[in-house]
């Protein structure tokens, strides 16, 4: 019985229909050629608070392209236009 079931299992490993599915060799279309007119970008933002790291005020260029980031004391807003 163990055999038999040991044979089974090894069939079933080395079938056809238990091979993987093939990795995906680029992005979706739809991911890739974004456009503006297909999706208007929207203002966003971030306000995080960390009360063990504390900063300098600094105003800096945002890290996502255009935007602003305002870090005082614990405090980080980040602003993306």
């Amino acid at each position: 019985m163990k055999n038999d079931l040991q044979a089974e299992l090894t069939a079933d490993l080395l079938s056809e229909a238990a091979a993987p599915a093939p990795l995906p060799s680029a992005l979706a279309p739809s991911l890739t050629a974004r456009t503006l007119a297909d999706e208007p970008l929207l203002p966003s933002f971030g306000l995080t608070l960390t009360p063990l790291s504390w900063s300098r005020p600094s105003l800096r260029a945002g890290r996502y392209g255009s935007g602003m980031t305002l870090k005082v004391g614990p405090w980080r807003l980040e602003i993306a236009l």
